[in-house]
């Protein structure tokens, strides 16, 4: 009687299942299987080790080791070298940015913290206490927009890149984990509440203009061509922000790992979904993307820049992957 019970059980489950896949397949999601792949992804180059921030500005990647930063010269990716690194204790970091010679840092120790590259070492120079732990960090015009948690959005003037001050500070409710900027708009994943769109106009009075209940955690954002792509838990929301007033779902692509980092190149998206590694998606039709690369890292894909034909990967344990993309399949006209 017992095995019977087991066995209505786990019809009743995959009946479950067979109809939750039905049902959201109309509602815009898809599942994506190796078929669905028309591109070819291989390693060319890997330095450095224990990397879950990657930031690329020119021919360098910023990349945090363990609690190190390292400056790494990328010009030929296949062999890429380290020409500057920290030598003290950074403490581990949430995310960083490059505006040379300077480097900026946010974490859940030090909040934020700037430094300088010298003569192959990185140094600190400044740091700033904000109200509450740094997640994320975009910066334009000698200002810095910080997603800092449970205190929303933090604006910060840094034309002075040495002395840093905080100027507003923009509540959302729950947590703010990451945030792209598409000026005058800062968007902000905030976790289990979603999308919010803050204008940013007057940097000391942010005012929120939108907002957009994302159906999972919404923990990183990149927004291109009127469209806000979100790291959602198990997928990438696809939110139209063309009016920031009124964001409107398009579409879900759900990934088969927790979405972790996001890059647009392009017509192209770039996924790191931690454990199953890397996926790529030609978006020219948001609403009907097509897989078109994938690559199972090693370590788990923390974070992922997308330069065409090379993908930089923050891959936990193995250090900094890069990684070669060839698109193989016919392009829509």
């Amino acid at each position: 009687m017992k095995d019977r019970a087991a066995a209505r059980r786990s019809v009743a489950t995959v009946a479950f299942l067979l109809l939750f896949l039905f049902t959201v397949g109309w509602e815009g999601y898809r599942f994506w299987t190796p078929r669905d792949v028309e591109g070819d992804i291989r390693q060319v180059g890997r330095i450095g080790q224990d990397t879950y921030a990657l930031y690329l500005e020119g021919t360098h990647a910023y990349i945090s080791q363990a609690a190190q930063i390292l400056v790494v010269d990328v010009a030929s990716p296949k062999n890429p070298r380290i020409v500057a690194q920290s030598t003290g204790r950074q403490g581990i970091i949430s995310r960083l940015l490059a505006q040379p010679p300077y480097i900026y840092t946010v974490s859940r120790e030090d909040a934020l913290r700037v430094l300088e590259v010298r003569e192959g070492k990185v140094e600190n120079v400044a740091y700033l206490d904000l109200p509450a732990w740094g997640e994320d960090v975009v910066a334009r015009e000698g200002k810095l927009y910080v997603a800092n948690a449970w205190e929303g959005l933090a604006v910060v003037d840094a034309t002075t890149p040495t002395s840093p001050r905080l100027l507003a500070s923009h509540p959302v409710s729950r947590y703010a984990y990451g945030l792209a900027l598409a000026y005058p708009y800062a968007f902000v994943a905030g976790w289990d509440t979603g999308l919010w769109v803050v204008d940013v106009r007057d940097p000391q009075h942010p005012a929120l203009v939108g907002r957009y209940d994302t159906p999972g955690r919404a923990s990183r954002v990149v927004v291109s061509g009127g469209m806000a792509y979100v790291a959602d838990g198990g997928g990438v929301e696809v939110v139209d922000v063309s009016d920031p007033t009124h964001p409107v779902h398009v579409a879900r692509y759900t990934t088969p790992g927790w979405t972790f980092g996001l890059s647009v190149a392009g017509p192209y998206l770039a996924v790191a979904c931690g454990g199953p590694g890397i996926y790529v998606f030609d978006v020219r039709h948001p609403r009907q993307a097509r897989l078109i690369g994938s690559y199972d890292t090693p370590g788990a894909g923390n974070d992922v820049v997308f330069r065409p034909p090379y993908l930089f990967v923050a891959d936990g344990r193995p250090g900094l992957l890069i990684l070669e993309f060839r698109e193989t399949g016919e392009r829509p006209q």
